[in-house]
């Protein structure tokens, strides 16, 4: 029998090649161990700063108590995911990205839900553009917002963070909502919405000086767009403070007493 001797040399070598590359995976692989094990021991990825963007109407300190961050918490078993769950329970959290920024940072991007109106049912809260009820933030709003009123004699139960869920409310909540994003110009007059559940009767009122519009009891988001294609055709001769009230109760007509 003839011995090949370069075969031999050959897998030789070849066996050669891997014990060595095992070798050193091994001692990258023991190496990134003890690196990892030395940074954890000298807090090198504790968490020094979380930066916090987006957020007007909730205070950073009050977005990381939700999110339950705190300094020298480990950057490297930190759960993004559960943090950004953790700060969408927040009422006025609509969403929020979380990320680390290595070695020893996190980021946290928030979008606010933005209220459009005060929600008056003997406390009071506020509403947004999805019908989310919200509570009275700490900090001040920078716009002046109408008033939805509520027949103070019914009982109400809200949750905030919750949508409306009491079909009796949907027709007025239908009518902000569909006001705000109709015609801002309409909105911006609106100091008060009053609301009777039991006659089902509401009627607005107007910012500058209060004067009333009756909208009966049916077809508000309807009457709403009368009411705006109206102030419309005022536009440079006069304006919806300029009657004493206008009256939408009757079909097919704006009924209006000048001052």
């Amino acid at each position: 029998m003839t011995i090949d001797k370069k075969n031999i040399q050959s897998k030789m070598q070849t066996i050669g090649k891997i014990f060595f590359f095992l070798m050193v995976g091994g001692g990258l692989y023991l190496t990134y161990n003890k690196a990892v094990a030395w940074c954890e021991y000298r807090d090198f990825f504790a968490l020094d700063s979380a930066i916090v963007k987006g957020n007007y109407l909730v205070d950073s300190q009050h977005i990381l108590a939700t999110g339950n961050i705190h300094k020298k918490m480990d950057l490297l078993k930190t759960d993004c995911k559960a943090i950004r769950n953790n700060l969408e329970t927040h009422p006025y959290v609509k969403a929020a990205i979380v990320s680390k920024r290595y070695p020893n940072k996190l980021e946290i991007l928030i979008k606010e839900r933005t209220p459009i109106a005060y929600l008056n049912a003997g406390t009071l809260l506020l509403i947004d553009k999805e019908g989310i009820v919200l509570p009275i933030p700490t900090t001040r709003l920078s716009s002046q917002l109408p008033v939805v009123t509520l027949d103070p004699d019914s009982v109400y139960h809200f949750m905030t963070g919750e949508k409306l869920a009491s079909e009796a409310l949907f027709p007025i909540t239908d009518l902000v909502i569909n006001t705000y994003s109709m015609s801002r110009a309409l909105f911006n007059t609106i100091s008060e919405i009053r609301y009777n559940l039991q006659t089902g009767d509401l009627t607005i009122y107007n910012k500058d000086n209060g004067n009333p519009v009756y909208m009966g009891n049916r077809d508000f988001s309807k009457k709403m767009i009368i009411l705006a294609n109206f102030q419309k055709l005022l536009s440079g001769k006069k304006r919806l403070r300029d009657y004493k009230y206008i009256d939408l109760r009757w079909e097919k007509q704006i009924v209006v007493k000048e001052l």
